[in-house]
């Protein structure tokens, strides 16, 4: 979600035959695995029977009020499990079973054909290392004299989670590098997010959520609410929020919810015109139709405000909708209303203008098994633009996801998103649109329980009515991971 050259403030140089030896000694000695933080999968402890809990949608790009739900550390245990890499966009992955390590269990294990993965075990900390290899044919996203490079990457994950049946605390910890072989200027990315998810019942009626992730990234990442699609340097995101459910009757619930969204860039031209912070004030309430379906009514007021330019605003939405599951695998989550935003544009010659336009945002998820589900989902509201000179956008944005793991050993994962951004801002002529396709798959080969293969292409694509934004974009990764 970005553009770019770009500066750090630690920069690594290292001939690229250099980072080869040194990431090959890593495989040999030190196996490690790309960066991926397991997403929660609590055990055996439930959480005491409410009425019924308003869950958030999952596995979409939503506001950061909307990533916290009743139930927000584990979805449905059903053997299914998702897996967030340090890039923030959710991937399918089959779970290792964790065991103690040494030297000879590593190599021995290549000659067991006992099942590799098991979803159910009771360690709570699982900690992953890894190195990959891989290409890039186009660094800077630039249309026109596009650089390609070869690039090597080592990084490392840790995640922890304990639960009893009132609390649920759920946290991880992924860092990385990547050195670019071909990449004039700086030649290092580094990443790192760190994630704390927890919810607490303190009666059967009173329950509180919450969340917080804090990453930095080097990479443009479009699934982010007010992110970029192009290259813009390093940059930092924060989310984090809480809500409070309270069950008035047996079938009635209400919440009340503050969430803050904000993304920086530490290169201060950029900042100046994109950095932002966004705040949600949100009162909900939930009616529980029957045992299956839950109708919910949903209010909330967001202050936009931008660090440097004088283009904040104020968004009221108004939604109704539902969440029902069809059965104990399929789930569908679906809310649509209305949106009014007061812009108050000094750059603009009517100063304030107001939008009015609808709301909509529906997931469904189907669990096909252990390792296995399919999620799909759609949004359509403002965001924060992204781009220098414009407050909001309008974006259209979907996506599915599969992930499908075959006798044990093998998982697949196949990802493609749609987004469609309108710039028509309220008293700004200068309107156009783009549009921003990425498609990906997934490949991982689990040797034995603690070591795998993975492979990964992703493609993006951006197409805009100003063609110089235009620009096509392939990564291709190959690693070695090792989950301790």
């Amino acid at each position: 979600m970005t553009a770019w050259p770009h500066s750090h403030s630690l920069s690594v140089e290292i001939p690229f035959a250099r980072i080869f030896a040194i990431v090959l000694g890593g495989i040999l000695f030190f196996p490690a695995a790309v960066a991926q933080s397991t997403a929660v999968q609590n055990g055996s402890e439930p959480v005491p029977a409410e009425p019924f809990a308003a869950a958030a949608p999952s596995g979409m790009p939503v506001r950061a009020q909307e990533t916290v739900s009743a139930s927000p550390v584990a979805p449905d245990t059903d053997g299914a499990v998702g897996r967030a890499n340090i890039f923030g966009t959710e991937t399918g992955g089959g779970s290792a079973k964790k065991e103690s390590f040494s030297l000879w269990d590593f190599f021995s294990h290549f000659f067991e054909l006992g099942s590799p993965g098991d979803p159910g075990h009771p360690d709570k900390l699982r900690l992953t290392v890894g190195a990959t290899l891989g290409y890039d044919d186009n660094v800077f996203t630039t249309k026109t004299d596009q650089v390609a490079s070869a690039t090597a990457g080592l990084n490392g994950n840790i995640a922890y989670n304990i639960g009893t049946e009132r609390t649920k605390l759920a946290g991880s910890l992924a860092l990385g590098t990547i050195v670019y072989q071909n990449r004039p200027g700086d030649a290092t990315d580094y990443n790192g997010t760190f994630s704390l998810a927890g919810s607490h019942f303190f009666t059967r009626r009173l329950q509180i959520t919450g969340s917080v992730a804090l990453s930095y990234l080097s990479q443009p990442n479009a699934t982010l609410i007010g992110g970029v699609s192009r290259f813009s340097g390093d940059y930092m995101v924060a989310n984090a929020g809480f809500q409070v459910i309270y069950s008035v009757r047996p079938r009635i619930n209400t919440r009340v919810g503050f969430s803050i969204n904000a993304i920086k860039y530490t290169d201060e031209i950029i900042n100046q015109g994109q950095g932002f912070s966004e705040q949600t004030y949100t009162l909900g309430l939930d009616y529980l139709l029957n045992p299956r379906t839950t109708l919910n009514l949903e209010y909330s007021i967001s202050p936009l405000s931008y660090y440097e330019t004088q283009q904040d605003s104020v968004g009221h939405v108004l939604t109704v909708g539902f969440t029902t599951s069809f059965t104990s695998r399929f789930k569908w989550e679906f809310k649509a209303g209305a949106e009014a935003r007061q812009l108050n544009d000094t750059d603009t010659q009517s100063g304030t203008s107001l939008y009015l336009g609808p709301f909509v945002e529906t997931n469904m998820q189907y669990l096909l098994g252990p390792a296995s589900a399919v999620n799909a989902n759609l949004r359509y509201g403002t965001e924060p633009s992204g781009v220098s000179g414009i407050s909001i956008r309008q974006t259209l944005r979907g996506g599915l996801n599969v992930t499908r793991a075959f006798g044990g050993r093998f998982v697949c994962d196949l990802g493609i998103s749609y987004e469609h951004d309108t710039f028509d801002q309220p008293g700004d002529a200068n309107d156009y649109t783009q549009e921003y396709y990425t498609a990906g798959v997934g490949l991982r080969y689990n040797f034995n329980p603690a070591f795998a293969l993975t492979a990964r292409y992703d493609y993006t694509a951006l197409r805009s009515e100003i063609e110089s934004s235009e620009y096509t974009r392939g990564i291709s990764t190959l690693g070695l991971e090792i989950i301790f």
